[in-house]
């Protein structure tokens, strides 16, 4: 699993620019404007999504706070980590959020939150 950290933005609203680290832009520019359609305008629309690379993961300004929050700096973006209990493999941090606790993405494509007692830093 390959993950990249992305730029992501609405047409017309360049300013409102989010950090994303995922597989792809198109995957990314769709975790964006998921999270964006009940808060945006009804006007814009999917295609208004835009988006550049920027590189390896990068960390957010939430993972850096929930980091310093938790005292886990050890959780950057793109770490390898295990989380206790789940199913779905071993995974990268890409980001925080809800509660406090670290955004995984796992190799089958499952994103979800662990609370930072149940991550394990992998090798």
């Amino acid at each position: 699993m390959t993950l990249h950290a992305f730029e992501v933005w609405f047409k017309g609203w360049e300013h409102e620019r989010s950090i994303v680290n995922h597989e792809s832009l198109g995957k990314a520019r769709a975790e964006v404007w998921r999270r964006s359609r009940d808060c945006a305008p009804s006007d814009l629309r999917f295609v208004d999504v835009r988006g550049r690379k920027l590189g390896p993961p990068h960390d957010t300004a939430t993972l850096r706070h929930v980091q310093e929050y938790r005292g886990r700096p050890d959780l950057v973006a793109g770490t390898r980590v295990r989380v206790r209990g789940s199913t779905h493999g071993d995974g990268r941090i890409v980001d925080a959020g809800a509660g406090c606790n670290f955004l995984v993405h796992h190799e089958d494509g499952a994103r979800f939150f662990a609370h930072h007692l149940e991550i394990e830093v992998l090798p």
